[in-house]
């Protein structure tokens, strides 16, 4: 099993920020993480040449936490004394648990504010078999 609690939104350029909570949800794929009325996302008035005042970085404000369960189950069936067969099963991502992506940051992207990936992989299954002699 594996908890993580998701990366740093880091990707912020410098923008124009009014100011306020951005309350971030990440669980918001069809619509906006945050909101996106605080930040001025005219292309025309972004800064160009300035001493940056945003920062970077903040804690508050993290892609979506990494919640993953893998398993897996083995057994043996021996036929000699060092001969044996090995059956093997596992599943990666077994609860299916989706983790989103970060959220676009560019003010001046038609899609700022949204989600538009998805961070890990869809449940995964294998199967095997190892034959020892």
């Amino acid at each position: 099993m594996t908890l993580q609690i998701g990366p740093v939104l880091s990707s912020w350029s410098d923008v124009i920020y009014f100011g306020g909570p951005l309350n971030l949800n990440q669980h918001q794929p069809d619509g906006l993480a945050f909101d996106v009325t605080r930040f001025n996302t005219a292309s025309s008035q972004q800064l160009a040449n300035n001493i940056r005042t945003f920062d970077t970085q903040f804690n508050n404000l993290r892609r979506d936490p990494t919640k993953n369960l893998d398993v897996s189950m083995l057994k043996r069936f021996s036929f000699g004394e060092k001969k044996y067969l090995e059956a093997r099963f596992e599943s990666f991502n077994t609860t299916n648990r989706v983790t989103f992506g970060p959220p676009q940051l560019s003010p001046t992207n038609s899609a700022f504010g949204l989600i538009g990936a998805q961070a890990n992989t869809p449940r995964r299954i294998q199967t095997g078999l190892r034959l020892v002699w």
